[in-house]
């Protein structure tokens, strides 16, 4: 019987040991929630694509406002995260007055200006807690196809 027994677990520990580990591991949801997003919304999938692939983040860790306006710092950042742009690039010193080097959406404004997709709004500023108007989209997607040769 003692013999059966470690017969038993020896077969056994062998079964165990050629499934590979991550089947033993739990699923782990990294899907953001928002209290503002529900599954049943009709953009539920659209912002979780985006989300997911770091194109919007939502305007903080609960909210992600989607029905609220974007400011022109918020539009150029979703560009530049379209474009690929590493948001490690820095804002050259003195280019607007109303951007901090270490605002969040510095390092797209900069690269939206080097790649002229906006040149600011005059008077040393660039406005970017300014809502965005649609001729302003419509002008820096334009520009943004011009850049990288979209048709």
């Amino acid at each position: 019987m003692k013999r059966r027994l470690i017969c038993i677990l020896l077969c056994l520990s062998m079964i165990v040991n050629m499934i590979p580990w991550p089947a033993f591991a739990r699923e782990q949801n990294n899907t953001p929630t928002f209290n503002d997003v529900a599954p049943n919304d009709w953009f539920y999938d659209p912002i979780m694509y985006a989300v997911e692939n770091n194109i919007f983040s939502g305007t903080n860790n609960d909210n992600f406002s989607p029905n609220e306006p974007m400011t022109r710092a918020m539009y150029v950042t979703v560009m530049g995260r379209i474009a690929g742009i590493i948001s490690s690039n820095s804002m050259k010193a003195g280019l607007f007055s109303d951007v901090k080097p270490n605002a969040y959406y510095a390092p797209y404004v900069m690269w939206a200006v080097e790649k002229g997709i906006t040149q600011g709004m005059g008077n040393n500023k660039f406005g970017p807690d300014s809502l965005i108007t649609r001729e302003q989209m419509a002008a820096f997607t334009v520009r943004f196809f011009d850049a990288y040769g979209i048709a």
